[in-house]
């Protein structure tokens, strides 16, 4: 093959190389562009709203003494378990009910708002609105 031949085939493929290369370095930034999107963490606060939506998806899950999910809760390893998914940790059922503004303001019920724990003697659950908490 004459030396001119050779040199046409051997830039034809290393064209082919190229263009191949090309597009494989502009999938991997296309990717790695993307990649801080999919992990990235919310960053504006939960609202109460939020809260209160994520804990019912957990309604009707059963009730196991100590358990703090995600198969079965007690009370305050549900309320811990739904607070922790939004990066809250709040303090344990019974440190909670002991001291009720380690978490925020106490309110009466009836200014009670989705979102905000509820506690009663030994027993804690979140409020969801229209008079309903939900609990372990």
């Amino acid at each position: 093959m004459p030396l001119c031949e050779l040199h046409k085939e051997m830039e034809y493929i290393l064209n082919k190389i190229n263009k191949t290369l090309l597009h494989i370095i502009i999938v991997v930034m296309l990717v790695s562009s993307l990649v801080p999107f999919a992990f990235a963490k919310k960053s504006e606060a939960p609202t109460g709203s939020d809260v209160a939506a994520y804990a019912k998806t957990f309604v009707g899950y059963p009730y196991r003494y100590g358990s703090s999910g995600p198969n079965s809760f007690d009370c305050g390893g549900f309320v811990s378990y739904v607070f922790r998914h939004f990066d809250i940790t709040p303090p344990s059922g019974i440190k909670y009910y002991n001291n009720p503004t380690a978490m925020g303001t106490v309110v009466s019920e009836k200014d009670a708002k989705p979102g905000d724990i509820i506690a009663w003697s030994g027993h804690v659950g979140i409020y969801i609105g229209g008079g309903k908490v939900v609990h372990a």
